[in-house]
């Protein structure tokens, strides 16, 4: 009986080794020379648009796990991302994007307009608590030159 527990307690020790061993190895990029953060950004395109001859893709990176930060990146080529969500090519325009107004009321973005000759960004909120996908009705609009 006591060789049947000490038996037990080995397996039961040895089963917490490797999954403490599987948990750290997943949690790393193995393949890299750099590790992963704990939280991997999701970046998704949500619009692209060709401007002369070249394809402009706008995409919404959220960062954070509780308090999520978005940011809107522009690039002017098709964007790569590598297993940690970080880029191969640099964005044209990177804008972290403000939920709250300067009163800390919600708010959501409505527009945005690209400066082409400028490769600025100018974006437009409205008051209101945005619903959940509300990223996916934006779109890159071409700003006026006055």
């Amino acid at each position: 009986m006591l060789l049947f527990d000490f038996s037990n307690r080995v397996i039961s020790i040895y089963k917490a080794v490797l999954l403490s061993f599987v948990i750290l190895t997943g949690m790393s990029c193995s393949n890299s020379d750099e590790s992963c953060a704990f939280t991997v950004d999701t970046v998704s395109i949500i619009d692209q648009r060709k401007i002369s001859e070249i394809t402009y893709y706008l995409v919404l990176r959220i960062s954070g796990w509780h308090d999520k930060v978005e940011v809107i990146e522009l690039y002017d080529q098709y964007p790569a991302f590598d297993f940690c969500a970080k880029s191969t090519t640099k964005p044209v325009y990177s804008h972290s994007l403000d939920t709250k107004d300067f009163q800390g009321v919600s708010q959501m973005v409505s527009h945005i307009y690209f400066d082409v000759k400028n490769k600025t960004i100018t974006i437009e909120y409205v008051s209101g608590e945005p619903e959940k996908k509300y990223h996916e009705h934006l779109k890159i609009e071409l700003k006026d030159d006055d």
